[in-house]
C-alpha cells in the first residue's frame, strides 16, 4: 500500500493549525519550513499556505499525531495477532515432532537424521527389536542346508513405554482423587 493513501484529505486552516502548536513566532516558522520572514507574515496575513506547508504543520499537530497514533496502534495488534499464530503454529508443529518421535523411529532408507537421538521421557525405556525375517526364496548351501530364515539388523531403536494393567490405572485414578 503507497504512503500516499494516507494523506489527509481535509487540513484545517492556517489560524487553527498554528493555534494548536501554541502559535510560534514566524522567525520560528519560517526557520522550521525554510522559508523567508516576510513569506510566513503574509501567509498569516492572508490566513492561506501552501498545502505542503498546511501538511507540515497537519503532521505536527494534535490531529497528525493522533492519526499516527491509530496507525502505530493498529500496527501493534497485527503484529501482536501474527506472533499469537504463529506461537500456537509452532506449538501445534512441536506436538506432531512430539508424537512422531514418541510413535518410534524405524529408520527409513531417505532418513536426513539418520543418526540423531531423540530424548527419552522419564517413564520411557529404549527397546531394541530383533527381527527375523522369512527369506521370498530360501538358499540352499552346498550341503543341501536351507536357511529359511533371514537375520535382519535393527538400524534404530523403537520406543515403548512400560506396560500397564487395569490395577494400575485404578491405583492412579484413587491417587489423583
Amino acid at each position: 500500500m503507497s504512503m500516499l493513501v494516507k494523506m489527509p484529505r481535509r487540513v484545517p486552516p492556517l489560524d487553527v493549525l498554528l493555534e494548536d502548536l501554541f502559535r510560534p513566532s514566524p522567525i520560528e516558522l519560517a526557520k522550521a519550513l525554510g522559508v523567508g520572514e516576510r513569506t510566513v507574515r503574509r501567509w498569516i496575513a492572508e490566513n492561506e499556505a501552501p498545502r505542503p506547508v498546511l501538511l507540515a504543520l497537519f503532521w505536527l499537530s494534535r490531529w497528525g499525531m493522533q492519526w499516527m497514533d491509530a496507525d502505530l496502534y493498529n500496527e501493534a495488534q497485527l503484529h501482536f495477532s501474527m506472533n499469537r499464530c504463529q506461537a500456537a503454529e509452532m506449538r501445534e508443529m512441536r506436538k506432531r515432532m512430539d508424537r512422531m518421535a514418541r510413535i518410534g523411529n524405524f529408520g527409513a532408507a531417505n532418513d536426513p537424521n539418520e543418526h540423531a537421538a531423540l530424548p527419552l521421557a522419564r517413564d520411557e525405556q529404549p527397546v531394541h527389536l530383533h527381527l527375523k525375517k522369512r527369506a521370498a526364496h530360501p538358499a540352499q548351501g552346498r550341503g543341501g542346508r536351507r536357511d529359511s530364515y533371514m537375520e535382519v539388523p535393527v538400524i534404530r531403536e523403537r520406543v515403548c513405554k512400560p506396560p500397564t494393567g487395569f490395577h494400575h490405572f485404578i491405583r492412579k485414578k484413587r491417587a489423583a482423587a
